[in-house]
């Protein structure tokens, strides 16, 4: 996991990248009603990386289910009850 800080005058800004997911942090002063100063925290998440990893996932899974049919009915294995048995 890369991990890279920039500093300005507005506050902290910290990106951190995995293969996962993407986080963008910036962490400021604010003024309240009152006038006095409080750290506020605004978090954005990227999670275009978990999405695609998902899917990765479910066609892979929908792969191995389609294969395991392929190889039932290629055994003489009867799928369901309206299907006759294939030899």
């Amino acid at each position: 996991m890369q991990m890279k800080m920039f500093h300005s005058a507005l506050g902290l800004l910290v990106l951190t990248s995995s293969t996962l997911m993407i986080e963008v942090s910036a962490v400021g002063l604010h003024l309240t009603v009152s006038g006095k100063p409080k750290l506020g925290i605004l978090v954005l998440h990227h999670l275009i990386g978990v999405a695609v990893a998902f899917v990765n996932r479910w066609r892979e899974w929908r792969k191995c289910i389609s294969d395991a049919g392929k190889v039932m009915k290629q055994s003489g294995i009867q799928v369901s009850e309206t299907s006759p048995p294939v030899i």
